[in-house]
């Protein structure tokens, strides 16, 4: 494995060779390596820290994962971020605040490790979601939040872990792409209005309902039951991919919430979805009210 970190010195290339961990840099004219580490080499990855200093994660032939870093230009340390490390590479970031992010791939899953408690690095435990997890990358950005990018083997699909301050890692598909703006839903309503309050539910990454309605020009509610703990919200668009007419907190279960939209004056075949899954979405109608009375907001 090789990698390159560029700092106010000038550029430091990090590579493997017969089993050890080796680091060369610019001398004047010539170019100087020195040994790291006897052992790794393997699964490079570095990252340049807040005050410019290099850090390294790489794996030994025996499945360790290793960090070593240099501050202002000192020796190089050494230390032991975790273990089972299986193909792929080791990957690393470091935050604002100085604390390390290292992720890499396991016969298990995924496996992610951080020294936020100390100097010595603890693994934090990934939801069962990423167990078909390979080729993790780390990213660190700011006020505590964390990402993790992988490939899912099992359906194929990218997607990332997100750990916001003081929450879990949660493994979330990647958003699917969408125009700059469609067409509205054509055809007859798939539902009609019944009333003001609206109700919606969403477990295994699915709403429980494809259609929402709401009175024309009249205020109304929208109960959202998350029921899993994955982050969702319920959004409002004139179209797929078109303008917002009202976005949703959005909320990582089990947990409900009530949404309180402004009222929609325009009439028709209106779009919803959850911003953070988007293949989570239906028809969003607003027509005049088919009767009086409160109740959920999709049609059978």
């Amino acid at each position: 494995g090789t990698a390159v970190l560029v700092t106010p010195d000038g550029p430091v290339v990090a590579f493997g060779s017969d089993g050890e961990t080796l680091v060369a840099a610019p001398r004047g004219a010539r170019w100087v390596s020195e040994t790291v580490d006897p052992d790794g080499g393997a699964g490079m990855s570095g990252a340049v820290d807040a005050d410019a200093n290099p850090h390294l994660a790489y794996l030994t032939a025996a499945g360790d994962v290793k960090h070593a870093h240099s501050i202002e230009g000192g020796p190089w340390e050494v230390s032991d971020v975790g273990s089972e490390a299986t193909d792929s590479r080791a990957s690393i970031a470091v935050d604002a605040e100085g604390v390390h992010h290292v992720a890499w791939q396991t016969d298990e899953g995924l496996a992610y490790a951080s020294n936020a408690e100390g100097e010595e690095f603890a693994e934090e435990e990934l939801p069962e979601s990423t167990a078909e997890g390979v080729r993790p990358r780390v990213a660190a950005g700011p006020d505590g939040t964390v990402y993790v990018a992988f490939r899912d083997e099992g359906d194929t699909e990218v997607q990332m872990a997100v750990r916001g301050e003081d929450a879990p890692l949660l493994a979330v598909p990647s958003p699917e792409a969408t125009g700059a703006g469609g067409a509205p839903p054509t055809g007859p309503p798939p539902c009609e209005p019944q009333g003001t309050e609206l109700s919606i539910a969403a477990n295994n990454l699915a709403f429980d309902t494809d259609c929402l309605a709401a009175p024309a020009g009249e205020p109304f509610t929208i109960e959202f039951d998350n029921q899993e703990a994955q982050p969702h919200n319920v959004a409002i668009y004139e179209a797929e991919g078109g303008a917002a007419l009202f976005q949703g907190e959005i909320i990582t279960g089990p947990l409900t919430t009530t949404y309180e939209p402004d009222p929609i004056d325009q009439e028709g075949n209106l779009y919803f979805q959850c911003d953070v899954h988007t293949t989570m979405n239906g028809t969003f109608v607003v027509a005049a009210a088919a009767g009086d009375g409160g109740g959920g907001g999709g049609g059978e």
